[in-house]
């Protein structure tokens, strides 16, 4: 994995990155040109970061999962 940086070489829409102690997935699509070939690639880095990566980010950085924060609330 190698962190937020490792992870960053395999995304082509969006970016992971480390900030106010938290892990952040950002991407960006203009509106009016957005295809739906590129939101389904957005949104599937996303899921598979979510999927794969959060255990370990969450081991190695610590901090709340997003599931954790909705339980809280």
């Amino acid at each position: 994995m190698g962190g937020p940086d490792g992870l960053n070489g395999g995304l082509t829409h969006c970016r992971v990155f480390w900030r106010d102690g938290a892990i952040v997935v950002a991407g960006e699509l203009l509106g009016a040109f957005t295809a739906l070939p590129s939101l389904a690639c957005l949104i599937g880095e996303v899921v598979r970061i979510a999927d794969e990566e959060a255990p370990q980010l969450h081991a190695v950085y610590g901090g709340r999962t997003w599931a954790e924060q909705q339980e809280e609330t």
